[in-house]
């Protein structure tokens, strides 16, 4: 596989970009609970779940290949239904662009397709780590979740996939809300999908998170990304470059506000009762506040992820 990446200048078109979203996406809009399943450019699918984690299809007559496999089970059987109303071609490709479980624990749905699942190689280790915990926070019985199916190819920095004629691109962007973030970007719709790197108006967690001066750099590589669109991974389809401005600017009022919490020698427990946040509080995960407040508080004073401290025995507060 071709692991370079190729760069097309262009200019964004919103306006054009948004005449052809409503033109393409009618025929296959459909409904499953609150999720739908939209095209959004050739060949390509948006899986918008409407509060869980969404998904990004490429459908060829050469096969599929799908960013990120849904939380469980139930939702990946789901959104294989979604898919099989579009082709029957075969599953090709998995593409897992975070370790965490909302993204990954539909894998055994694909594999049974035949999928060969990808991730980056820092994702994969982290998702051979966590499956356990995963399953335990996220409430998810062991025995109906069934054996962790794992990625089966990893990649550092970049990998290219060609599939029915359309390139693939998924590179690590650097370590932003996790130590492998990665995004995937489909060239010719011109379309980038950062997975859970970047979700607007969103309380993203800040659980895995080593740095939020680095997640920011993630989000303003994302920013200037050569696409027109983004395909969030935890929220709607994103065109106007402002949301991304929008969620780096909460991040560093985030900072700043518990980095002031802390110099005032407010503990943990206080900072989470007391930051409030009032503006953020019709933001998605808003009802997690407390929590990643407090995650922030052990980030800044430690410089370590609560996440990865409580898997490895260094602290018995549970990021969830």
């Amino acid at each position: 596989m071709d692991r370079g990446i190729n760069r097309r200048s262009i200019h964004l078109r919103s306006a054009a970009l948004a005449i052809a979203l409503v033109a393409v996406a009618a025929p296959h809009a459909r409904a499953q609970s609150a999720a739908t399943f939209t095209r959004v450019a050739p060949d390509l699918y948006f899986y918008y779940t409407g509060g869980a984690a969404n998904s990004t299809v490429l459908v060829t007559s050469e096969g599929v290949l799908i960013v990120d496999s849904q939380g469980n089970r139930q939702g990946a059987e789901a959104l294989l239904a979604e898919i099989r109303r579009v082709t029957a071609a075969p599953i090709k490709w998995v593409v897992n662009g975070q370790d965490h479980g909302d993204h990954y624990l539909g894998n055994a749905v694909f594999k049974r397709e035949g999928a060969v699942i990808v991730a980056e190689a820092q994702t994969a280790a982290t998702i051979a780590r966590n499956y356990a915990y995963e399953l335990e926070w996220r409430g998810l019985d062991p025995a109906r979740a069934g054996a962790h199916v794992p990625p089966d190819v990893t990649f550092r920095d970049r990998m290219t996939i060609r599939l029915g004629g359309r390139d693939v691109i998924l590179f690590h962007v650097g370590a932003g809300q996790n130590p492998g973030d990665t995004v995937v970007l489909f060239p010719h719709a011109r379309a980038a999908y950062p997975s859970g790197a970047f979700a607007p108006k969103s309380w993203s967690s800040t659980s895995y998170a080593s740095s939020l001066d680095s997640w920011i750099a993630v989000l303003e590589k994302i920013k200037a990304l050569d696409v027109d669109m983004y395909l969030s991974g935890h929220a709607h389809l994103v065109t106007d470059r402002a949301e991304i401005d929008e969620e780096i600017a909460f991040l560093r009022e985030l900072k700043s506000t518990v980095q002031d919490a802390i110099a005032r020698g407010l503990t943990a427990e206080q900072a989470a009762r007391s930051l409030t946040f009032e503006r953020y509080a019709k933001w998605r995960n808003a009802d997690r506040r407390a929590t990643y407040v407090r995650n922030v508080h052990y980030l800044l004073r430690t410089g370590r992820a609560i996440y990865f401290d409580y898997l490895d025995g260094r602290t018995t507060l549970k990021p969830y």
